[in-house]
């Protein structure tokens, strides 16, 4: 296993843009969130070990061209004073809430004496799926958070797994085939969250899994052993109970779990 890449994944919306943004606090760290190389991994890679393949091939290509002056790319904030510990940001105009992508690219050179530091990669649905693959090259961190907050989460912004599409992890997991399979749209996202949990739980000596909740409380504690030893997180908030997800899904969230009794969703946050 390589000790100088860290693969950071979880259930969307749980926190892993957030790990993202504290490691990268880190001196000794480098942390890419959602690279664009990631789709051309998906566009050359037909089953999860080629996944794990070409992964490797670009994090070597990232550390050569750091180690010989090229700019490498970033996903950023449009704004550069502000961190990108979330890819939207929401305002009112006109009396309607609005939202907004706040992330863009940009390439940035960074000192040849950092092409050996730790290597950060966060994505959440192709880490996931090939997790099985990856775990035997790489160490991984997998986010979880409370199934209510992220599923509101999940329908007060339009992204795909919101409408319940996680399509591009069939090609190369049948387990997540086999598991999210319902025409009901609330129901296939209990079932898609249920999946994640699944493919965590089955590794659970091997991952370091964080909790969304404790994350927030004890960032410092969760985090020690990625972080340098003078860096210090603080201020962070729990967005639970966030006043922009959508009033009255709550108890319907609660009420269809109820009913469907997902036993990996059950494991980790039971109801």
């Amino acid at each position: 296993m390589n000790k100088e890449i860290l693969l950071v994944t979880g259930i969307p919306r749980s926190g892993t843009s957030l790990i993202s943004n504290i490691l990268s606090k880190n001196p000794r760290a480098i942390s890419f969130s959602e690279p664009r190389f990631i789709k051309n991994i998906k566009a050359a890679a037909h089953v999860a070990d080629d996944v794990t393949f070409h992964l490797e091939q670009s994090i070597k290509n990232i550390r050569e061209n750091i180690k010989v002056g090229r700019s490498v790319e970033f996903r950023v904030h449009k704004n550069p004073n502000q961190n990108l510990d979330n890819y939207f940001t929401r305002r009112q105009e006109a009396g309607k809430e609005v939202v907004i992508k706040n992330s863009s690219y940009r390439r940035i050179t960074l000192p040849k004496t950092r092409h050996s530091d730790l290597i950060v990669i966060k994505n959440n649905l192709l880490l996931t799926a090939c997790i099985q693959s990856l775990i035997k090259r790489f160490q991984m961190l997998v986010v979880v958070r409370d199934p209510v907050a992220t599923l509101s989460s999940w329908n007060s912004l339009d992204i795909p797994v919101s409408r319940g599409k996680v399509k591009s992890g069939f090609k190369y997991c049948q387990t997540l085939q086999k598991m999210v399979n319902s025409n009901d749209l609330l129901e296939r996202q209990i079932q898609i969250f249920d999946w994640f949990c699944y493919q965590y739980r089955q590794l659970e000596k091997q991952v370091t899994l964080v909790k969304y909740e404790e994350l927030v409380k004890y960032p410092n504690n969760q985090l020690s052993k990625y972080l340098d030893y003078d860096t210090k997180i603080t201020g962070l908030k729990n967005m639970n109970d966030s006043a922009y997800y959508p009033s009255g899904l709550k108890n319907k969230i609660i009420d269809k779990i109820g009913q469907l009794k997902p036993e990996n969703l059950l494991h980790y946050y039971p109801i």
